[in-house]
């Protein structure tokens, strides 16, 4: 019978130790988990305001009665004949707004809108930084067109959109 015990502590000891070391094996892997999930989070909300901001940016500019009245470094205002929409990144509240009260995208360390002409094409520059992460978007306000009216070419040999 003394064997057996002595057995038996030894199965425990063994038991013990794997356990201790499954333990700390899944202490680990959550632990990755949720550094990965916590990063996976944070991308995905930047990637959603740039998208939010985008979605909001490409209906101004792709409303043909749109017009770009104003631009200032932190606004823009589109006049479509009838109605105003004014774009103001606040930086106290790191949001931009659109008219003062709906808020398009929040989180925005850094936003500045600038007008240009690009190869002939009048462009909003929207420079947008978000936790670190900066992009420059341009969006053709109006474009150019050469050649003949029913079937017209850009400059600079770009294709039209259609």
């Amino acid at each position: 019978m003394k064997n057996n015990k002595g057995i038996t502590l030894i199965i425990l000891a063994i038991y013990i130790v794997l356990v201790i070391f499954v333990v700390s094996i899944l202490a680990v892997v959550v632990s990755n988990f949720r550094n990965n999930y916590d990063k996976l989070e944070t991308e995905t909300t930047i990637e959603v305001e740039f998208d939010k901001l985008n979605a909001q940016m490409l209906k101004e500019t792709k409303n043909e009665n749109n017009e770009l009245q104003e631009t200032k470094a932190n606004k823009i205002v589109f006049f479509d004949g009838t109605n105003h929409s004014t774009y103001t990144y606040i930086e106290e509240n790191k949001a931009i707004y659109l008219n003062d009260y709906i808020k398009i995208a929040d989180n925005i360390e850094y936003c500045s809108f600038e007008e240009k002409e690009t190869n002939g094409n009048k462009c909003l520059v929207v420079t947008v930084k978000i936790n670190g992460e900066q992009r420059i978007t341009e969006y053709v306000l109006s474009r150019h067109y050469i050649g003949e009216v029913n079937r017209p070419e850009l400059i600079d040999g770009m294709i039209p959109v259609e």
